[in-house]
């Protein structure tokens, strides 16, 4: 098995550092609504019009789409098959999943957001395929 990194591994690598940096935000909103005197109450609060809601829901969806990734990237890797496509797939689903994540923490347009999770999805089927079928 080769060692070298490669670019869907440098962007498995991207993937948990922006959900990382998404915590790392949610952590800091908390703090300050806490210091301000909210409640740890208010966390629970289902209103997508408080941004530390959609923050939190922010990084949740990057939790639960992150083993999608990991497992086409495991079969990938295990499998050694590498090319072009499959490093482009890997580049514009990271940058979809960015996109997503800041349209969705900034309350944006819905549509311009599921279609950021289309394209992630159509990216990941196309690499699932690669992993599969070489």
């Amino acid at each position: 098995m080769n060692n070298a990194i490669t670019i869907p591994l440098l962007v498995l690598a991207a993937y948990v550092a922006w959900t990382m940096l998404i915590l790392l935000g949610l952590f800091l909103a908390r703090t300050r609504h806490l210091a301000a005197g909210g409640s740890v109450a208010d966390f629970g609060l289902q209103d997508s019009s408080l941004f530390i809601y959609r923050l939190s829901r922010t990084h949740i969806n990057c939790v639960e789409n992150l083993p999608l990734y990991i497992g086409v990237m495991v079969l990938i890797s295990f499998r050694e098959v590498s090319n072009s496509w499959i490093d482009s797939l890997s580049v514009i689903y990271m940058i979809f999943r960015i996109a997503q994540s800041i349209i969705h923490i900034f309350n944006l347009n819905s549509l311009l957001r599921f279609s950021c999770l289309l394209v992630q999805i159509v990216c990941l089927f196309g690499l699932l395929s690669f992993g599969l079928f070489g």
